[in-house]
Order: structure tokens, then sequence, then C-alpha cells
């Protein structure tokens, strides 16, 4: 898979900016599907946070995806 490009985003309730960014695209456990790692940036006032999280396709090419 090619990587994505960073999403940036910006929050309607608290104003907080950031971006999320595809780091690593696996095949998902029985080779069926995907799984990605995305890390997200986050930007409140003065103090930026930084997560990782991966979320793999329950349904293959159906869209869903869902965090493990």
């Amino acid at each position: 898979m090619p990587r994505a490009p960073t999403q940036q985003w910006v929050s309607d309730h608290s104003g907080a900016t950031g971006s999320a960014t595809v780091i690593r695209a696996t095949p998902a456990e029985g080779g069926r599907g995907e799984c990605r790692t995305i890390q997200n940036v986050a930007q409140r006032g003065a103090q930026q946070e930084s997560t990782t999280q991966e979320f793999c396709e329950a349904t293959p090419g159906a869209g869903d995806w869902q965090a493990i």
C-alpha cells in the first residue's frame, strides 16, 4: 500500500489542530484485509501530544476500520 498523505484536521469543539499519518500498513492476521498504524499529533494551545494507534479492517475492502 502506498503511504497516504498526512491528513490535517481542526476540532469543531475545542479549536485544537492536528494531523494523522499512516506510518505502517501490514496484512491483517490470516491474510484478509490489512492493518494500519496511525500516528496522531494534536496541538492544544502550547501543548503538543503524539500517539500511535493500530486499526484493522473488520471486513476486507468494506472500509469498516476498527481500533485494536
